[in-house]
């Protein structure tokens, strides 16, 4: 658990933002919750159901809600709030921060509409958001990032995602020191 540890150290600047309090789109933008390591042990030990695609990527399951047809089942809609937030995933603790793969190539992005992507965009402090994803690839274990880009070959064919379908600011590219504005 200690590299899982690690990670989550990392994006904990991302953490207990205030604009988490009041909104859900991280609920409504994210798609599956995918998991790594052991965070499917965890999450199955607080009594929480995990599902599992067909290529073995665990995601938390999802349930029906008044709101939306399905949302992740760890989200309570009548709060606003995610009821195992002290132990949420990787992928969520992340949020705003994502990898997608844009034209082949795989990129660290930022979704503009997040309250706090809008404040750091605001606050001209996208880079420090950039740094957290140098300091990711930095601590991956490679086994945590063939697990990883796994789960973002499998978002690609089962969310579909498009680059543009989002409002997002490209960071830098997986891999590269270079930070774009």
């Amino acid at each position: 658990m200690k590299g899982i540890d690690n990670l989550y150290a990392i994006v904990e600047p991302l953490s207990s933002q205030p604009e988490c309090l009041t909104c859900d789109l991280c609920e409504r933008n994210v798609g599956l919750v995918y998991l790594i390591n052991d965070e499917s042990s965890r999450i199955k030990k607080d009594g929480h159901q995990v599902a599992r695609t067909s290529e073995g990527v665990e995601y938390l399951s999802r349930s029906q809600s008044k709101k939306s047809a399905t949302w992740c089942s760890c989200f309570d809609t009548a709060k606003n709030q995610c009821s195992i937030y002290p132990i949420r995933p990787l992928c969520c603790r992340l949020y705003p921060l994502d990898l997608m793969k844009i034209d082949g190539e795989l990129w660290w992005i930022v979704h503009a509409e997040c309250p706090i992507a809008e404040r750091f965009d605001k606050e001209r402090k996208l880079d420090a958001l950039s740094s957290i994803t140098i300091g990711l690839e930095t601590v991956l274990s490679p086994e945590q990032l063939r697990g990883w880009r796994k789960i973002d070959d499998t978002s690609q064919t089962t969310e579909a995602f498009i680059g543009d379908q989002y409002r997002i600011h490209k960071l830098r590219r997986f891999g590269s020191s270079v930070i774009f504005p």
